[in-house]
C-alpha cells in the first residue's frame, strides 16, 4: 500500500469517525422525542424530515461534485470558490423565496395546511445547511479531515443541547414555582406550543453555529461569479442532479412502497415494514463506510487525475476498498447472533428478518463499488452517461419491486437493492472501460469475493448443522473464520506493520 493510498485510508478514518459519533450522538435523542412527544407529533417530525432529502438534491444541484472537477482543472481556486458559492447563494434565495410565497399551498400537500411555519424552518435548515457546502468542500480538497469533522460533531453537540434547552430545561423551569424569578426570560424564549418546531430551531441554531465555524473558508470569497465558467459548471452539474434524485429512488424506495405492495392486511404490513427496516439498520456498518470513504475519495480522485500513475491509484483503491467493504460484510454475518440484539431482544419477532442483512450488506458494497467506478463520466465530463445508468438502476428497482414484492413480500425488496446496485456496477464498468479504462485487478478482488462467501458458507453450515445455538461455540467459530479472512489478506497483499520499539 503506497503513501497516497495511506494517506486516503487515514482521511477516511476520520470522516468515518464523524460519520460514527455523529450517528451516536443523535441517537440520545431519540429517546427524548419519544418520551416528550406523542406518536403523531413523533410522525410529523419523520415525514418533514423526509423532505429533505429531496430539497437538498435541488438546492444544491450537483455543485460540490462541479467544485472538485473544476477547482482541480482551474488554476484560480479563488475564482472556482467565489463562483460555486455566489451561484449558490443566488439560487438558494431563488428556491426560498418561490416555497416562502407558496408555502400555503405547499403545507397543505404535505398534508398540514395549519403549519406554514413548518416551511419557513424547512427553508432555513436548507439555506444554511446548502451555503455550508463549499467551504466543506474546500476542506476536503485540501486535505483537512480533522477540522471537517472537528465542526460536524461540534454542530451535532450544538444541536443536542438545545434540544435539551427547550425540551427539558424550559418545561422544568416553568414547572417549578420556586424558581418565579427567571420565567419571564424563558417564557420570553419558549412557548410550549410551539412543540416539534423546536427540533427545527435547534437545527438552524445549529446549522447557523457551523457557518460561524466555517468563516476562515468564507475570507476567501467575493461575491463574483465567473459566467464562463458558471455556464461549463451547469452543464456538468445537470445531469447529478438526475443522478441524486435516481439514488433516491434506489436507496429509499424500499422502505416507502412496501406499504403498498405487499399483499396483506394494513397492519400487517405495517408490522413487516417495521421488520425489514429493523434489520436493514444492520447495514449501517457499511453505509458509514460508504460515506466515510465518498467524503475522502471524490477529491482524491480528481486530484490524481492529472498524474502518470493515475490509473493505477484508481484500481489500488478499488482492490483496499473492496478487501474493506468484504471485511464488514464477513465480520457483521459472523458475529449476527450479537448484532440481532440491536434490533430486538431474544426470541423477538424482528429476528425473523435476519436472513434480509447479507444482501443488504451486499448491495450497499456494490453501491460504495459504484461511487468508485463513477470516476470515468466525473473526469471526462460524461455526467449525462453517469445519469443514464443511474435511471437504468431506478427503472430495475421499481419493476422487480412491483413485480416481486407482491409476491416475496418484503425479502424481494432486499433482493431487488441487490441487484439494481449489481446491475449499475456491471453497466458502469462496462462503459467506463471504454470512455477511460482502468486496470482494475478483478482476479485479485474476485478471489477475495469468493474466499468470504466460501467462510461464511461454511459458517452457515456450522452454525445450522453443529454448533447450534450455543453463542460461545458459534462466537469461536465466527473469530477463526474472521482471521483465517484477514491473515489471507495480510499475506496476498504483503502488508508489513510497524515495529513497537
Amino acid at each position: 500500500m503506497n503513501k497516497i493510498i495511506k494517506k486516503l485510508a487515514s482521511q477516511t478514518v476520520y470522516y468515518g469517525l464523524s460519520s460514527i459519533v455523529g450517528r451516536i450522538l443523535n441517537f440520545f435523542l431519540v429517546p427524548l422525542y419519544v418520551r416528550v412527544f406523542s406518536e403523531g407529533e413523533y410522525g410529523v417530525y419523520t415525514n418533514i424530515y423526509a423532505y429533505f432529502t429531496f430539497l437538498n438534491i435541488l438546492y444544491t444541484y450537483g455543485m460540490e461534485t462541479a467544485y472538485f472537477r473544476f477547482v482541480s482543472a482551474e488554476k484560480d481556486s479563488r475564482t472556482v470558490f467565489s463562483t460555486v458559492t455566489a451561484s449558490l447563494f443566488v439560487s438558494t434565495l431563488f428556491f426560498s423565496i418561490l416555497m416562502f410565497a407558496g408555502r400555503g399551498p405547499l403545507c397543505s400537500a404535505m398534508g398540514y395546511p395549519n403549519n406554514p411555519e413548518y416551511i419557513v424552518w424547512i427553508l432555513s435548515i436548507l439555506a444554511l445547511d446548502t451555503l455550508a457546502v463549499t467551504p466543506f468542500a474546500t476542506l476536503r480538497f485540501r486535505g483537512r479531515p480533522i477540522k471537517f469533522a472537528s465542526i460536524k460533531i461540534v454542530s451535532i453537540l450544538v444541536n443536542i443541547v438545545f434540544n435539551l434547552f427547550f425540551l427539558v430545561l424550559c418545561p422544568y423551569v416553568l414547572s417549578r414555582p420556586d424558581l418565579s424569578a427567571v420565567h419571564p426570560a424563558i417564557r420570553s424564549v419558549y412557548n410550549p406550543e410551539t412543540g416539534i418546531g423546536y427540533i427545527f430551531i435547534a437545527n438552524i441554531i445549529a446549522s447557523a453555529a457551523t457557518l460561524f465555524l466555517l468563516f476562515r473558508e468564507f475570507m476567501e470569497f467575493s461575491f463574483k461569479i465567473d459566467t464562463g465558467l458558471i455556464k461549463r459548471m451547469l452543464v456538468y452539474s445537470a445531469p447529478l442532479v438526475i443522478i441524486g434524485f435516481a439514488g433516491m429512488i434506489n436507496d429509499n424506495l424500499d422502505r416507502t412502497i412496501l406499504k403498498r405492495l405487499l399483499p396483506y392486511s394494513p397492519e400487517q404490513n405495517d408490522i413487516l415494514m417495521g421488520i425489514y427496516g429493523a434489520n436493514a439498520k444492520l447495514a449501517v456498518f457499511m453505509v458509514l463506510v460508504i460515506q466515510a470513504f465518498k467524503y475522502a475519495a471524490e477529491p482524491f480522485f480528481f486530484l490524481q487525475a492529472d498524474k502518470s500513475d493515475a490509473r493505477q491509484t484508481y484500481a489500488e483503491v478499488m482492490k483496499y476498498f473492496v478487501i474493506m467493504g468484504l471485511g464488514i460484510f464477513l465480520f457483521v454475518c459472523l458475529y449476527i447472533d450479537v448484532f440481532k440484539y440491536f434490533v430486538g431482544r431474544g426470541g423477538s419477532r424482528y429476528h425473523e428478518g435476519l436472513f434480509i442483512v447479507p444482501f443488504l450488506l451486499l448491495a450497499n458494497l456494490f453501491l460504495g463499488i459504484f461511487y468508485n467506478l463513477s470516476i470515468w463520466y466525473k473526469l471526462k465530463d460524461k455526467t449525462g452517461l453517469g445519469a443514464y445508468v443511474s435511471v437504468a438502476g431506478s427503472l430495475i428497482t421499481i419493476g422487480l419491486s412491483i413485480v416481486l414484492i407482491p409476491r416475496f413480500g418484503y425479502a424481494a425488496a432486499a433482493w431487488t437493492k441487490l441487484v439494481c446496485y449489481g446491475s449499475m456496477v456491471a453497466l458502469s464498468y462496462y462503459m467506463g472501460q471504454k470512455i477511460y479504462p482502468i486496470p482494475y485487478p478483478l482476479k485479485r478482488m474476485g478471489f477475495y469475493a469468493v474466499a468470504v462467501l466460501i467462510l461464511y458458507g461454511g459458517y452457515v453450515l456450522l452454525h445450522r448443522h453443529v454448533l447450534g445455538g450455543r453463542l460461545i461455540l458459534n462466537l469461536g467459530a465466527a473469530t477463526v473464520l474472521f482471521l483465517i479472512f484477514a491473515m489471507t489478506v495480510v499475506v496476498k497483499e504483503k502488508i508489513r506493520f510497524p515495529r513497537i520499539k
